[in-house]
């Protein structure tokens, strides 16, 4: 019987190695060493003020790459460095596309995810849609209004596709601007049926008048937060806090002529975090939960019974037995340590400088060019406005062309730089 008791001492020390190899696994490979002369390679034209942020994404990788792409892209588009921010975007949306795009490659792609903590981030349906948002806006502020409209409903595309499934598009924003950018483009009819689509799912929205040839359009709050759920920390979930709490947001406020400016709230990116298709949704579960738990149980029946037969095998004297029940005893080991190696949780990295808030006005130019202008932030919360006129003045001189019919200024309530490093790396 000693043939039995050997087998019993490998398959011991067989689970131990398991369990320390998958114990000791790193969650992701480490950041990796950046030589200054590379760095200065790709800073080879950037202003020099991003080389911080440019040295973290070259050391965290093609993991982050679109991560710090969206965010480093999105700090250069509210500084107005409007090639740096557009160059940026493009990697990051190249980079989505070989995976979220409406085609058979991209969908067998999607089949293939690696465990969420590990693969690459592409983001989520929302953050996704905002990357398109704010390649649009540049193509905007460069008068290319067919590649805005286009990268406005590719915007819409991204926000129907996720890993397994497609939702509806609602992303009233999306079509807003498609439509601004097909008025300015000189196709009414093409206009009238983006403005008809964006009201249809925002009804506070309303087609610009003849004479209003400036699009304003101002961002505030802070962006919606990813968390963990579950036993095994796999289901996503959103910050919903901001959804309904919308007073306590700062809000803009426009005079032209001492004529108050109405702002309408065209998108608010809590609430399409949280929703599929305007459908709520709790959680999302990638489902790497139930695999987990499901091999770890087999795992424990094979090895328990196995275990059994070679007790058995040893007061028989029956060898046969004693050999299946090793195996048995193997395969339960092997299923406990795929088990083991399968990590559940939920990525919760997540674009952590966008807005809560999208707000939008449409306004003649004239006026807005007027010096009887005056905007602000104000907190509803603490009813502390903060004049941001000077700004405003300031965007207005460089964006603005009164040879142009048609024209885009942008605001946000940000007045602290982005962080270097995402909490959530």
């Amino acid at each position: 019987m000693c043939g039995v008791k050997n087998m019993k001492l490998i398959i011991l020390m067989g689970m131990i190695g398991l369990l320390v190899a998958c114990g000791s696994a790193p969650k992701h490979a480490n950041e990796g060493k950046v030589k200054t002369t590379e760095l200065d390679r790709f800073m080879q034209g950037k202003p020099a003020a991003y080389r911080p942020y440019f040295d973290v994404y070259l050391k965290q990788g093609q993991r982050n790459s679109v991560l710090n792409e969206m965010r480093i892209g999105l700090y250069a588009f509210e500084n107005g460095d409007f090639e740096l921010s557009g160059w940026l975007f493009d990697r990051a949306i190249g980079k989505i596309e070989t995976i979220y795009a409406n085609n058979k490659t991209a969908e067998k792609a999607r089949s293939k995810f690696k465990q969420e903590s590990t693969k690459d981030f592409k983001g989520e349906p929302y953050e996704r849609a905002m990357a398109y948002f704010y390649r649009g806006l540049i193509y905007l502020q460069q008068d290319d209004y067919e590649n805005a409209r286009a990268s406005m409903l590719g915007g819409l595309l991204q926000d129907s596709l996720a890993e397994h499934e497609t939702y509806e598009q609602d992303f009233a924003s999306h079509f807003y601007i498609a439509g601004w950018a097909s008025r300015c483009n000189g196709n009414a009819s093409q206009a009238e049926d983006y403005f008809r689509e964006a009201i249809k799912l925002n009804d506070t929205l309303s087609k610009p008048q003849s004479k209003e040839n400036v699009l304003v359009l101002v961002t505030s709050g802070s962006s919606p937060l990813k968390f963990r759920l579950g036993e095994n920390n796999e289901l996503l979930a959103f910050d919903s806090s901001a959804i309904e709490s919308v007073r306590n947001i700062t809000k803009p406020r426009l005079k032209l002529n001492r004529k108050e400016v109405h702002f309408v709230i065209a998108e608010n990116l809590h609430w399409q975090a949280a929703t599929r298709g305007g459908r709520t949704i709790d959680v999302i579960n990638n489902g790497k939960a139930q695999f987990k738990e499901n091999t770890d149980a087999l795992g424990n029946a094979l090895t328990s019974t196995g275990s059994g037969l070679m007790n058995a095998a040893q007061a028989s004297n029956n060898q046969n037995l004693g050999k299946a029940g090793a195996v048995m005893a193997v395969f339960g080991l092997v299923s406990k340590g795929i088990s083991k190696a399968t990590r559940a949780e939920a990525d919760i990295r997540y674009w952590d400088n966008l807005p809560a808030f999208i707000y939008t006005a449409t306004v003649d130019k004239t006026n807005l060019g007027s010096k009887s202008a005056k905007f602000q932030f104000t907190d509803f919360l603490q009813q502390n406005p903060r004049n941001q006129t000077s700004q405003l003045l300031n965007r207005v001189e460089n964006s603005l062309d009164p040879n142009r019919s048609c024209d885009l200024v942008v605001m946000n309530d940000k007045y602290q730089p982005l962080a270097l490093r995402h909490i959530n790396q």
